[in-house]
């Protein structure tokens, strides 16, 4: 198949996370498979060398962008960008794909201008962006945002693709009708494991991006009351990015705590150190507002470690499959959930790290999610 994703961020941005890692590692494993992958993506934080290149079989495209809206605006414009360019390269292009897909758009008419491909299967990913909590926090500038721009667009496609159940859900929200199939992120599961459990300390670890819409401070505030009361037997190690300025509030909010008891290990980016941090942790934690699918939640489960989240994390579904424990974000609810871990037996939290090792495996290992995507895209609609 030939197969083209639009995608605001790709691999080369001078950022890492979740949305390029899930667009990348699909594209690159389509082309594994022998298919003929191509990226559109921006230039948005990335050093602009080349427009046109290859990296690991996928032919990437660069475009130019510009800003749509002044920085005045009470619309969000840092990533609202047109891409310099795109309407003609479309038209010179219109029958050279079989498949389109549109992810990570930050464009008001990217939805729109890629109906044009008309021979093409069109697949929109929201990965999350319709979750009403995402909708609360950006307030009635996302909402109209969504109501009149996003939604018509999203109509014109022959499918709607959600990460989770969660997702499909939040679809019925905005009376889409078009057909929709659930496929996850995927997520490299490691057949060796190092870690091991000992009942003398249970392990708790953040990790991703360090921001208060991902409930940092309520997890931290939390492990404060957990110290004052006096129990013993755990530590927690946060990792991922974090802002500048925000480096010497949270040492401040960890040194309150118990510099001992919890360590902040700075930003990890290279892929045996992170197996290795999440190897050698039992619970992983992200009591989060919202999320689309959380791949460092996935990587936690795949290295067995239970799971502390909230319905926010669009997660519920399988967490309460025997995983982990789904939590409110605030404080109390999250000290509750780590006082449920701290006073289970080391057997039972075993089986918990283990359902979640294999949920890992069975749903959100690439094979399956690749194959999931070549039965979809093959004209074969995948029943939910």
């Amino acid at each position: 198949m030939r197969i083209l994703f639009f995608s605001f961020f790709y691999k080369g941005a001078k950022f890492s996370g979740g949305p390029i890692y899930s667009v990348s590692s699909l594209a690159e494993r389509l082309a594994d498979r022998g298919h003929e992958v191509h990226v559109v993506t921006s230039d948005y934080c990335r050093e602009l060398s080349k427009l046109f290149y290859i990296d690991n079989g996928v032919t990437i495209h660069v475009f130019k962008t510009r800003s749509l809206v002044p920085e005045w605006s009470p619309v969000k414009s840092e990533m609202l960008r047109t891409y310099v360019g795109l309407n003609d390269w479309i038209e010179q292009h219109n029958d050279d794909f079989d498949v389109v897909i549109v992810r990570n758009t930050y464009h008001p008419h990217l939805s729109d201008i890629v109906c044009n491909f008309k021979n093409a299967k069109k697949l929109y990913y929201g990965a999350g962006e319709l979750n009403w909590n995402r909708v609360l926090i950006g307030k009635w500038k996302k909402y109209l945002y969504l109501k009149f721009i996003e939604i018509p667009s999203i109509r014109k496609f022959d499918y709607i693709v959600c990460l989770t159940p969660r997702e499909k859900h939040d679809y019925k929200f905005w009376k889409l009708k078009n057909d929709t199939v659930i496929i996850p992120n995927g997520i490299d599961v490691p057949s060796d494991f190092k870690g091991q459990y000992t009942s003398e300390e249970i392990r708790f670890c953040y990790f991703g991006r360090v921001h208060s819409s991902k409930g940092i401070y309520e997890l931290l505030e939390a492990f404060m009351l957990l110290k004052k009361s006096g129990i013993e037997g755990w530590s927690l190690r946060i990792a991922g990015s974090v802002e500048e300025s925000e480096v010497e509030f949270l040492n401040s909010k960890i040194e309150a705590i118990d510099s001992h008891l919890i360590q902040f290990k700075g930003c990890i980016t290279d892929p045996q150190e992170k197996a290795d941090f999440l190897q050698a942790s039992d619970v992983f934690l992200l009591p989060t507002v919202a999320e689309g699918m959380s791949v460092a939640m996935l990587e936690a489960m795949a290295n067995r470690n239970a799971i502390i989240t909230t319905e926010g994390s669009n997660m519920g579904e399988y967490v309460n499959r025997g995983c982990g424990i789904i939590c409110e974000k605030n404080a109390e609810s999250i000290l509750k959930s780590i006082k449920s871990i701290l006073r289970m037996k080391p057997a039972d939290l075993d089986k918990m790290k283990e359902v979640s090792h294999n949920l890992a495996l069975s749903e959100f290992n690439w094979g399956r999610v690749v194959d999931k995507f070549e039965i979809l895209s093959n004209s074969t609609f995948l029943k939910t």
